[in-house]
């Protein structure tokens, strides 16, 4: 008989956290789990529906609890308590309409919203824990704490970082797996406007939000000083640009404005492939601790080279000056050594780029250790 799990997805965005879920979704369908997904009422349709669609995968919308903020107004408070009542009573009576043999859930605000049922459930609940625990006030710390790793049977962690994080908040624990990221499957193809690969250009790409946080701001500046010196340099960005304020502060830059023939920012992008394929390099100067990344996997599959900062798990994917390049401070200077280093030794180029595709059965991102991965952790035969 098939195993059933019913899975807690209320995320309305698409972006590398949810691309990286449905790609375990669809893992577990292809080895004929029974799999339900309890998708947001309020949100699902703007970015995620037409992907798991896509993916065949079944869902149910319930209420899920959203846009709280600190505020003493009354009737906020009231519509978010209302939302997490709403999101409990949904909750549990889709759960003892499907009877699943285990639950997954990827969110630790989902978890904590959900805990009133939760705590009297006895169905096994497999977390895939694809960010660092959030622990920021004592009741935070007190639930990671007294409630969710007393109540998971089992955690995945998508890094050694997640991983050790974890057991921050409880040392001699030992059930939890890591299970890398691998390359999501995008079924979702459209046409679009994307540069060809030119010879005459030395073309750094980078894929991902266009936001401080990604360390966009500090590759901006790096490149100013690298096109300043070698005017053969070209950067391709696809990330979100609509609503980035980093992006219009970018635009109206006076260096920008008289070199854009160097920078091609191409909104948010469909077939990634082809924008790896047709850049030399890749970067994912990411400035905070990163859980992992579904970037620099996409880059080995497209046998890129990926410059990653040391922070968070991203630097347990790349090897340094063997299939990329590790900086070892999260600034312009180490990001400008790395990008001349590739700029001034093209050789390295070529082979760190077949060297990072062939990392990736070592490092478990492939579909088959993957798979097998999953069904350890789901017991399926």
């Amino acid at each position: 008989m098939n195993k059933k799990v019913l899975a807690v997805f209320g995320n309305v965005v698409l972006f590398g956290q949810e691309r990286s879920n449905i790609k375990v979704f669809d893992t577990l369908k292809k080895q004929n789990v029974d799999l339900l997904l309890l998708v947001n009422d309020r949100g699902f349709q703007w970015h995620i529906q037409p992907e798991v669609e896509a993916h065949g995968l079944a869902y149910k919308k319930i209420r899920y609890p959203w846009n709280f903020r600190k505020s003493l107004n009354p009737k906020l408070l009231w519509n978010y308590l209302r939302d997490i009542w709403m999101y409990n009573v949904q909750f549990l009576i889709s759960y003892r309409q499907y009877k699943p043999d285990y639950i997954h859930i990827a969110n630790d605000f989902y978890f904590l919203t959900l805990s009133p049922v939760l705590l009297f459930i006895k169905c096994p609940l497999i977390y895939r824990l694809g960010d660092k625990p959030v622990m920021r006030y004592f009741y935070e710390k007190m639930i990671w704490k007294k409630v969710i790793v007393k109540k998971v049977h089992h955690f995945v962690c998508i890094s050694n970082f997640i991983a050790r994080q974890l057991k921050l908040i409880k040392p001699n624990l030992n059930n939890y797996t890591i299970i890398y990221n691998i390359p999501p499957t995008r079924k979702i193809i459209l046409e679009e406007n994307i540069p060809v690969y030119d010879k005459d250009w030395f073309t750094v790409t980078f894929v991902g939000q266009i936001d401080r946080i990604k360390g966009v701001d500090i590759l901006f500046e790096a490149a100013k000083e690298l096109i300043t010196r070698h005017n053969s340099i070209r950067f391709i960005l696809a990330g979100q640009t609509m609503y980035s304020e980093l992006y219009k502060a970018i635009q109206n830059d006076d260096f920008y404005k008289e070199h854009k023939q160097n920078f091609v920012f191409l909104n948010k992008v469909q077939n990634i492939d082809l924008v790896y394929q047709n850049g030399d390099i890749h970067v994912a100067p990411s400035v905070v601790e990163e859980a992992l990344s579904n970037v620099v996997g996409e880059a080995k599959l497209n046998k890129k080279l990926s410059i990653v900062f040391d922070n968070g798990g991203l630097a347990e994917l790349v090897s340094h000056q063997k299939d990329g390049y590790v900086c070892k401070e999260s600034n312009k200077y180490c990001l400008i050594e790395a990008i001349e280093y590739y700029y001034n030794n093209p050789e390295e180029v070529s082979s760190q780029g077949k060297n990072a595709y062939d990392s990736m059965q070592n490092l478990g991102l492939t579909d088959e250790i993957f798979t097998q991965k999953w069904k350890e952790v789901y017991q399926i035969d």
